[in-house]
């Protein structure tokens, strides 16, 4: 098998906008059958928010299984480790930790 990992933000887009080539590119590897994992570090945008965003932009569809970002690895520390939470971020953070179905730990 095949994967390939890219990051988001100043690779594939620049803010609203989708970088010559990218979309070409993808359906490149994709028809190659690469699979492509899209990776950031900004924690801004849930894994959805993200999603949407590359579907817009490229007009193709999206696995949210395909999207990495920290809060996919901060939902298992939700889930194993914590008794409270207080959420302090970004609506789209505060709205993805919703989705988790862990409202006894907010605090």
């Amino acid at each position: 098998m095949k994967i390939i990992a890219t990051d988001l933000d100043g690779t594939l887009f620049k803010g609203e906008t989708l970088i010559n080539g990218v979309k070409e590119s993808i359906l490149e590897l994709r028809n190659h059958n690469v699979e492509i994992y899209f990776t950031t570090n900004n924690s801004s945008q849930s894994p959805i928010e993200i999603q949407n965003k590359l579907v817009s932009l490229l007009n193709i569809e999206i696995d949210i299984r395909k999207i990495i970002t920290p809060l996919i690895i901060f939902k298992d520390l939700l889930a194993n480790r914590l008794d409270k939470l207080y959420v302090y971020g970004t609506n789209g953070l505060k709205k993805y930790i919703e989705t988790l179905n862990i409202s006894n730990l907010l605090a």
